[in-house]
């Protein structure tokens, strides 16, 4: 009986190891394959994601793909129109590279939701990765990766940098805040793995950022190289937390940060250019198999303190496979002519070029972009099963899902129904006009929208005192029919928001903020009135949010990321 079960588990090891390992070992040897017979020019093509000017096919996007044959283009905002135009630009940038290269291109861009996004008419507007993070349902995030990166494919793009893996735990950060999930390396982890998965379950790569992260700085890599000056044991424990668990479920991109880790390295040089953080302990300790993306190398980090071709030169010898450039002029040309030099000079190896090659050819095979048949190459286009179709049809009754569950209420007492009295009237000072016409709908008359300057003339009921008097004050005991102030604010603005809190305070008024932007200055105010956070300022975040004010549900009161109350300090 025993030898009988053994045979059967070993016939299901046979039966089922072809199907995991040798599809692997496949695309193993067809990328071996593929590299053998490309010139150096194609393999240090391969190396470069590359910006285009224009929005259509032209003479000049011809002539990038001619002259460097890049193995990317990246687009941005000015790149894309409308979702049809859009990918008839697509389709010809992959005609023109077959033409030239003879090789498919990545499509990659920063679609990362809420306020870094590029394509508009096709993708369905999620929020941010905050909102998603304070949400806190894995299997919506998962979802909503998912029919994201179905859409994007739809239109020819097939690699998306995100998920934002940074742990933002700095509050004054002024660049990541609401890209990141959050400010728990547990949190962000979750919801970063969530969205690998389904962000690559759709055949979008994912490209996680910002290698080994970003989140705890108070300066911009766009600007100035940020220093981050903790050691290896403080990011092990935080910073790195969140790309070790999606290397492990198997993500497939990562974009490095410009910043500096003196305690670590020891002297100034950025992780972008670094072969410890980059090759010990990337691809050697935490065993990444995927490509290694550089974040653009014209970011002020990089091209303020090195030459750009020369740095391009360290970030591959450091480990990186692709090169980013946004732009198309005289920066790319020193790029690839350097990197050429490196070559012909053996400063970096025909052996370490080939290495990312294999690793780039590799993915465009795994992911359906290309395929060889009969020793040639050839471009695949993606085709939607009847099942994504279906999954497309709820991507806006998700995205209202996810925007409802981030909507927060601070500063409200444990007993304060907040909006669920519908007969309090409320005065909403806003500039946004969407906002304006959700509330307008769904409260009616008792909407009143008013400037600042209007609250001076808010009608307050008198309060009958026992003895007759007829007063104004002490309005904490008065009827709960007393009007309230809503003050929507996007960027933080603490001084404008003081100012209306004085009016209020002089009218016996509530009072409560409407935050849509980052939340992290508000957070940190001494006496932050009663507030709302969105985290978030997409259409549907303000649609939750304008039912939340008609009282159609209550707010969450508890969130998972701290934003630095100085109440919650002490």
């Amino acid at each position: 009986m025993k030898k009988r079960m053994a045979f059967i588990v070993l016939s299901m090891m046979l039966i089922i190891f072809p199907y995991t390992s040798c599809p692997v070992r496949r695309m193993h040897r067809e990328a071996s394959n593929v590299v053998k017979n490309m010139t150096i020019d194609q393999k240090l093509g391969m190396l470069l994601m590359v910006g285009v000017p224009t929005n259509s096919m032209s003479r000049a996007v011809r002539a990038i793909i001619s002259e460097y044959q890049p193995g990317g283009i990246i687009l941005f905002r000015y790149n894309i129109s409308d979702r049809v135009t859009t990918a008839k630009f697509i389709e010809d940038l992959q005609k023109e590279s077959m033409k030239v290269t003879g090789f498919p291109l990545f499509i990659s861009l920063d679609q990362e939701s809420g306020r870094v996004i590029r394509v508009v008419d096709g993708a369905t507007q999620f929020p941010g990765a905050m909102a998603m993070g304070i949400c806190d349902d894995e299997d919506l995030v998962n979802t909503s990766a998912r029919i994201l990166g179905l859409q994007l494919r739809r239109i020819g793009i097939n690699m998306n940098l995100a998920p934002v893996l940074d742990v933002n735990n700095n509050p004054r950060n002024p660049v990541i805040n609401t890209r990141s999930f959050g400010s728990s390396p547990v949190v962000v982890s979750r919801m970063g793995v969530a969205y690998v998965i389904g962000l690559q379950g759709a055949l979008c790569i994912a490209v996680g950022k910002h290698f080994p992260g970003h989140g705890d700085t108070s300066d911009d890599s766009h600007f100035t190289l940020p220093v981050i000056p903790y050691p290896l044991a403080r990011l092990m424990e935080i910073e790195l937390v969140p790309f070790v668990r999606t290397i492990e479920r198997g993500m497939d991109g990562i974009m490095t940060a410009h910043i500096a880790y003196p305690e670590i390295l020891h002297d100034s040089t950025p992780a972008t250019l670094s072969p410890y953080f980059l090759n010990e302990l990337l691809r050697k300790k935490y065993g990444f198999e995927g490509i290694v993306m550089t974040d653009d190398m014209e970011m002020h980090a990089i091209s303020k303190n090195y030459d750009i071709g020369e740095a391009a030169v360290k970030a591959v010898q450091a480990g990186a496979d692709i090169i980013l450039i946004s732009s198309y002029g005289n920066a790319l040309r020193k790029i690839r002519n350097s990197l050429r030099k490196a070559v012909k000079r053996g400063d970096i190896t025909i052996e370490r070029l080939d290495a990312s090659v294999k690793r780039i050819i590799e993915l465009k095979l795994r992911y359906k972009i290309m395929e060889t048949v009969n020793g040639k190459i050839v471009r695949k286009n993606l085709q939607l099963s009847k099942d994504d179709l279906e999954m497309l049809e709820h991507a806006e009754s998700v995205n209202r899902k996810i925007s409802r569950m981030a909507i927060y209420a601070h500063g409200f007492s444990e007993s304060d129904k907040i909006f669920m009295d519908t007969k309090i009237p409320l005065y909403v000072i806003t500039d946004n006009a969407y906002l304006r016409s959700g509330i307008a709908t769904l409260c009616g008359q008792r909407a009143h929208f008013i400037s600042s300057s209007e609250i001076s003339t808010i009608p307050v009921p008198e309060l009958q005192k026992d003895d007759g008097v007829r007063e104004h004050k002490k309005v904490e005991k008065a009827d709960v029919q007393m009007p309230m102030v809503l003050f929507h604010v996007h960027e933080p603005n603490e001084s404008a928001i003081r100012q209306v809190a004085k009016l209020c305070h002089e009218r016996n008024l509530r009072l409560c903020v409407l935050s849509t932007g980052n939340p992290f200055p508000l957070a940190v105010m001494e006496d932050l009135p009663p507030t709302i956070f969105t985290f978030s300022a997409t259409k549907a975040s303000l649609d939750e949010l304008a039912e939340c004010i008609s009282g159609s549900f209550e707010p969450k009161r508890k969130i998972n990321c701290e934003l630095g109350f100085p109440s919650a300090k002490k």
